[in-house]
């Protein structure tokens, strides 16, 4: 996934960075497609506007047996109006 998003980012002259953080676990029980697709969604839409985009992903802490994973996006788009954000 992350070569293919460098692919089309190389391809369309833009910037992207992802960061994977070490400290997630090696093997995550879910929903890979599903995460897959978000993250490639996210992605694609932060480039329609912009020139540059940052993903990083983190471990943000543990419940129980289970990891929290955090996902920031990040690109230098022009962002919402307030209206916008209200909807």
């Amino acid at each position: 996934m992350k070569e293919a998003l460098q692919k089309e980012a190389r391809r369309k002259a833009l910037d992207l960075i992802m960061s994977v953080s070490d400290e997630l676990p090696g093997l995550v029980k879910g929903e890979a497609d599903r995460l897959r697709q978000s993250i490639i969604y996210f992605t694609s839409n932060a480039f329609k506007d912009s020139t540059s985009v940052k993903v990083d992903i983190d471990l943000i802490g543990m419940r129980d047996d289970a990891s929290i994973i955090g996902i920031t996006f990040q690109d230098n788009g022009p962002g919402l109006t307030e209206e916008e954000l209200d909807v």
